[in-house]
């Protein structure tokens, strides 16, 4: 799968596990590292899907057209499809990275 990122600073926390750490601790870095990895290995997001701790899903009112992934409860790895508007996850295999957050 293609990742893209939002910004400069998402992609240096999921690309230096220094900077993630200093910013969101040892664990929660080595689930963001494990995530994108877990990412970038799939062809499409109905891999991911079908992985258990990851817990894919999508979001609903103001990030409707995100999705998102568990990392240490309760924060999430959020990120957006690109050039495809289906909800399927099979047909998913361009996403780009929001943010890291606990939106709850």
């Amino acid at each position: 799968m293609d990742i893209y990122f939002k910004n400069k600073k998402n992609e240096k926390t999921c690309t230096k596990f220094e900077f993630a750490a200093k910013i969101h601790g040892v664990r929660c870095s080595k689930l963001i590292f494990q995530r994108v990895s877990e990412l970038q290995s799939a062809k499409n997001l109905l891999e991911i899907d079908k992985l258990r701790s990851p817990r894919l899903h999508w979001l609903s009112g103001n990030r409707k057209h995100q999705c998102a992934v568990d990392l240490v409860h309760p924060k999430r790895l959020i990120f957006e499809p690109q050039e495809n508007t289906s909800k399927e996850f099979i047909e998913i295999n361009i996403i780009e990275i929001q943010e890291i957050t606990d939106y709850h």
